[in-house]
């Protein structure tokens, strides 16, 4: 999945993920040392194998136990993590979308807690859906009002849809410049937004703001051609984060 530039709180659900992985990974070095006590006289090849093998069925039936709990417990939070946890351990990240989702539905306070609605948002970013990502933006933004970032990450799924929608972004990306006027994030999503609306003096004062907030901001030579091109009548190719 391609993330923005800024990091706004995932690593809540990042770090259970992690944390989850090698809980399961001691268990299962554990479990092998164990094992391998049982049968004292056995060959330590064979025996690993047999404690490998066992290990292995076991972990298996743990992963269906926690898949069937979550089917069949629906409004059980935990469950649901746990669930998409095992998935994500293993990359299937379209598997554990509907459980996060679903996890949402259970506890909304938890799920925010964990980042839940912006992992879910920036999923569906990566698939081009902007109006799923729109949707759990705004989930964590209701929660959490003050959120600059997320509001940001909102605003700018106006900028990357099509069509774009750039007077929608300018909006929620000026609310969060009132407050803090040298964001560069916000800057350089009011300048793209700019862009599209062929406004080059405004785009051309947002990114000159940027380039005084963050000068080593990756994006503003980008910008800064597709401004000049602006200028100069010449077509506009809106660079992306």
């Amino acid at each position: 999945m391609t993330k923005r530039r800024v990091i706004f709180g995932l690593s809540g659900l990042a770090i259970g993920f992690v944390v989850a992985f090698f809980w399961t990974k001691n268990y299962n070095n554990t479990a092998l040392g164990s094992q391998a006590q049982l049968k004292p006289g056995a060959p330590a090849a064979a025996l690993g194998d047999q404690a490998g093998a066992a290990n292995q069925q076991a972990g298996m039936g743990s992963v269906r136990d926690t898949i069937e709990r979550a089917k069949s417990n629906p409004n059980d939070f935990e469950a649901q993590v746990k669930a998409a946890q095992m998935f994500d351990q293993i990359g299937r990240v379209k598997e554990e979308i509907p459980l996060l989702e679903q996890a949402y539905k259970a506890d909304r306070s938890q799920a925010v807690a964990m980042n839940i609605p912006p992992y879910l948002a920036e999923y569906y970013s990566s698939q081009k859906d902007y109006q799923n990502a729109e949707k759990w933006y705004r989930a964590q933004l209701d929660a959490k009002p003050g959120d600059q970032e997320i509001a940001i990450e909102l605003g700018a799924t106006f900028i990357d849809r099509e069509p774009p929608n750039p007077d929608k972004a300018i909006d929620y990306l000026q609310s969060v410049l009132k407050t803090s006027p040298g964001n560069a994030h916000a800057l350089v999503h009011l300048t793209q937004a700019y862009l599209l609306k062929k406004d080059a003096r405004a785009a051309e004062d947002s990114l000159a703001k940027a380039r005084q907030s963050d000068s080593g901001n990756k994006m503003i030579p980008d910008l800064e051609k597709q401004v000049n091109a602006l200028k100069s009548g010449q077509q506009v190719i809106l660079p992306k984060e």
